[in-house]
């Protein structure tokens, strides 16, 4: 999700726009979302059938007269204890084999001598397969009844064809089926989002047909498998673009280029840098002036090298320092940086485009080109100065950072600004 996303600028007719635009995410999401809950259901709510019988119990016996159940009522407890044992139920399944789903039960009628035997399982052959076998097995336990009870078939087991549970089934299929409207509803809105940012080079390219475009793949770490080669693309890559950048500061007759994004962390200062160091490999004179005073980094560079100049860009604005004491020599790219301080200015002291300009027309004395790391767009603010003062712009969008509304407002200001606007960077997209 872009860092500038904000669920109240949801526009939900641009929704339904790009939702008709792409028709292929309804389908795309009604399989995803109704194979999801189809799923869930085969796991979840399994169908059982039952399969009935009625039977009658009497009480009868010519070997053990001592023995004879007289009294109905006891011989159908007797004849219910014995098929809800668990022996009988053991041997049960060794002869039906293992189902766990499969279940069988019995329950006396009150006040009669008939019982009611139920059989239950998954499909409804086996639930009518299982109670015709209790039917048969109950022979062999008969001689353990008081009374060796007899019984006789009332209503005879039926093959069900109807599931038990059905309504039950029903019910939480349609709550799943209002699920899933509500999954398809998010999904939606989730691919919006999604392809509301500036997720692929293509879609930039899509929303921005007019401008000019210059891609650079994604670098990778050269210790890592692959991480070489996706270097190697990228420094052929910035070489390329370097080439062009020069070309076309010649035909605009530039000397300053201003590079800013509509977000943050977008690539800019690295940017800068990598193609200050392709611009000086090709034996040009180059300063990069670090335009972002909100979030500074160069100077660090400065530090880590024990260079670090007497001034800053603040102090060369202020008048306090010259150039040649705030700049410092990067060895890495072969160029001349001006950095900015993470100080503020002074409640009472803020810069200009005249000032800004005078910078940079001094600065154009000592260099061929100067790149200007503008930061994240702000027309009110210091990149919309330092628009002002350079010769060409550039907008620098990095894969999924900010949102296609933020790079509207950012195209359309640097397009309506009195420089050129030189094009736009695809940084780390591919």
């Amino acid at each position: 999700m872009p860092q500038d996303f904000r669920w109240g600028g949801i526009d939900f007719k641009k929704m339904c726009k790009e939702v008709f635009r792409n028709f292929w995410m309804i389908p795309a999401v009604m399989v995803t979302a109704f194979l999801g809950i189809s799923l869930l259901d085969h796991f979840t709510f399994s169908p059982m059938y039952t399969s009935r019988a009625v039977v009658a119990v009497y009480p009868f016996d010519n070997l053990y007269t001592l023995d004879i159940a007289t009294d109905s009522m006891d011989a159908v407890n007797s004849v219910n204890s014995v098929l809800n044992s668990d022996m009988f139920l053991i041997d049960l399944e060794k002869e039906m084999g293992k189902l766990k789903e499969r279940s069988f039960y019995s329950s006396p009628i009150s006040n009669t001598n008939m019982l009611v035997l139920e059989a239950r399982s998954p499909t409804p052959a086996d639930a009518y397969l299982t109670l015709r076998h209790v039917l048969k097995s109950y022979r062999k336990y008969a001689g353990q009844l008081p009374g060796n009870s007899t019984l006789e078939v009332l209503s005879r087991p039926e093959i069900p064809f109807k599931a038990t549970n059905e309504s039950k089934i029903l019910r939480y299929r349609l709550l799943l089926t209002l699920f899933a409207g509500f999954s398809m509803g998010c999904l939606l809105l989730l691919l919006y989002i999604g392809r509301s940012t500036c997720k692929t080079a293509g879609a930039v390219r899509r929303q921005y047909k007019e401008a000019r475009f210059y891609t650079l793949p994604p670098s990778g770490n050269g210790r890592k498998k692959g991480g070489r080669a996706k270097v190697d693309r990228r420094m052929k890559a910035m070489a390329l673009t370097a080439m062009e950048l020069f070309q076309l500061t010649r035909a605009l007759g530039a000397r300053t280029l201003f590079f800013t994004s509509a977000a943050r962390k977008e690539g800019k200062t690295d940017l800068v840098l990598d193609l200050a160091g392709e611009l000086s490999a090709m034996g040009r004179r180059i300063t990069v002036v670090e335009g972002d005073m909100k979030h500074p980094a160069m100077l660090s560079l400065a530090e880590e090298a024990e260079n670090t100049p007497e001034g800053a860009l603040q102090d060369v604005l202020q008048g306090k320092t010259g150039i040649s004491e705030s700049v410092f020599h990067y060895e890495e790219k072969d160029c001349m940086i001006l950095p900015a301080r993470q100080e503020s200015f002074q409640d009472d002291y803020t810069f200009t485009a005249t000032e800004a300009s005078a910078l940079l027309r001094a600065l154009e004395k000592e260099t061929d080109l100067i790149l200007i790391d503008g930061g994240t767009w702000d027309h009110s603010g210091e990149a919309g100065i330092w628009l002002e003062a350079a010769d060409a712009s550039f907008a620098v969008f990095a894969p999924d950072r900010a949102s296609f509304e933020k790079g509207d407002r950012l195209m359309e200001d640097l397009e309506k600004g009195r420089k050129p606007f030189a094009g736009v960077i695809l940084n780390g997209f591919g």
